[in-house]
């Protein structure tokens, strides 16, 4: 299964690559990535994508038999869909909770996930809503933190 041609242009960029060749270490810079002009400040699906390929987390939930074999594409192009919807969904005048920010979460979890302890403990399914649970972390997160919202009253 391939990424579309628009999600792998944006990951083999020039100025992407060097940031990619961090890909799954511990100093990947998701916010360098969120700032290059081809991702428009949207990572998240380009680099959910990468995951679920880099790991073929997909093709082993279909052979797991948690995702039917013959439904393997679909749902791997609805995931990636549904990273670029969620990409939509983060406030695009917020500093801090962002994309970028959900990126680097994402990427965060993916390195602790690829290391022995965790490979040792989490199963592929497990793996999956990890990432999609980092993405989705912060959506719609008002920018605010507790004590403003308490002093304030929002």
């Amino acid at each position: 299964q391939e990424m579309g041609e628009a999600l792998r242009a944006m990951l083999q960029a020039p100025d992407a690559l060097p940031i990619m060749e961090r890909f799954g270490r511990f100093d990947f810079d998701a916010l360098a990535l969120f700032e290059l002009p081809a991702f428009k400040r949207r990572p998240l699906q380009s680099l959910g994508a990468r995951v679920l390929q880099a790991n073929e987390l997909v093709t082993t939930l279909a052979s797991q038999g948690k995702v039917p074999e013959v439904a393997e594409r679909k749902f791997e192009t609805s995931l990636v869909r549904f990273f670029g919807k969620v990409d939509e969904m983060y406030l695009p005048d917020r500093e801090y909770h962002n994309a970028g920010h959900a990126a680097d979460v994402m990427m965060t979890m993916e390195w602790f996930l690829q290391t022995g302890f965790m490979r040792a403990r989490v199963s592929t399914l497990e793996h999956v809503m990890a990432i999609v649970a980092a993405a989705i972390h912060d959506v719609g997160h008002p920018g605010r933190n507790n004590l403003f919202l308490t002093k304030t009253m929002a």
